[in-house]
């Protein structure tokens, strides 16, 4: 499995030849025009047109950037956690996304044979026992990595 961090939140993983474009934000004012990426960014959305799947843990602008998402070809797979509020699902919906994948909770998700992702949130336990953070454990045959 390869991992690399390109921005803030923003990562590409793959494995076996499945690409997985997180959290991505790579374009500049987020925030009503408050965050800019420095070093500026020497990528672009354009880049990353040929994933498998997009993956979005939250809201908040640096994970969820329309400005980012309406650059990328709306045809690709996009994984959320099902949530009970719907504002992730509604901002995909109108940014064009019509494959939104709703990941239920510490149920793991095939991306491949030997890949899986599963989420973990607030929303799906004791926030005393998992935190309030969100983790998606990405599992393969020589074991899995948190990200």
């Amino acid at each position: 499995m390869k991992v690399q961090y390109l921005k803030s939140a923003s990562v590409l993983v793959e494995h076996e030849g499945v690409r997985v474009l997180c959290d991505p934000w790579l374009t500049d004012g987020i925030y009503y025009g408050s965050w800019y990426h420095y070093p500026p960014l020497e990528i672009t959305p354009e880049d990353f047109s040929d994933v498998d799947y997009i993956y979005i843990s939250h809201v908040h602008p640096d994970h969820l950037d329309p400005e980012t998402l309406r650059r990328l070809p709306d045809h690709i797979p996009v994984l959320i956690a099902n949530y009970k509020d719907r504002f992730v699902h509604r901002i995909l919906k109108q940014c064009g996304f019509e494959q939104i994948i709703e990941l239920q909770g510490h149920r793991p998700y095939r991306l491949a044979d030997d890949f899986s992702i599963e989420v973990l949130g607030a929303d799906f336990c004791d926030p005393a026992l998992c935190g309030h953070s969100f983790c998606v454990p990405a599992r393969t045959g020589q074991g899995h990595v948190r990200a």
